[in-house]
């Protein structure tokens, strides 16, 4: 992975690149944490002073309180696919259905290359080697005369 310097930052932030570079600036600093902590150090105070100014004192609170909320259901929602997956694999176990898989497997796998013998020919192949041999057979068959039989 290619990081942008400080200097590539600065530029950046001024917006003296192209909209085409910017945006895959933007892009890289959502994978790449040093670029990001990089990023955040050229922050300074005006700029969060101008930032303050736009969003709302209760912000950090209204969406710390959703993550808190979101993370709540979704391992809410993990256990109950934990449990669901647990109750399939024991009616599984119970009913015997890994060991006619196990049991099934070895006879599937013999039955796919005793069909696969059984495909019938490649017809282009089979007509290109039927060209063959009948040329061949031609050219064999071909007798050479003299000129003076030809008369």
């Amino acid at each position: 992975m290619n990081h942008y310097s400080k200097e590539k930052w600065l530029l950046y932030k001024q917006c003296v690149l192209s909209s085409q570079e910017s945006k895959e600036m933007e892009d890289h600093l959502l994978e790449c944490d040093p670029c990001l902590e990089i990023f955040l150090s050229l922050v300074d105070d005006a700029e969060i002073q101008i930032a303050s100014e736009f969003i709302s004192p209760k912000f950090t609170d209204t969406i710390m309180k959703k993550i808190n909320t979101n993370s709540k259901v979704r391992s809410k929602n993990l256990f109950t696919y934990y449990v669901a997956a647990a109750l399939v694999t024991l009616i599984l176990m119970s009913s015997g259905f890994f060991e006619k898989l196990v049991d099934t497997v070895p006879y599937a796998s013999q039955t796919a290359v005793i069909q696969e013998n059984l495909k019938p020919e490649n017809f282009i192949m089979n007509f290109s080697e039927r060209v063959v041999n009948k040329t061949s057979s031609f050219i064999d068959n071909f007798e050479v005369c003299d000129k003076e039989e030809l008369k």
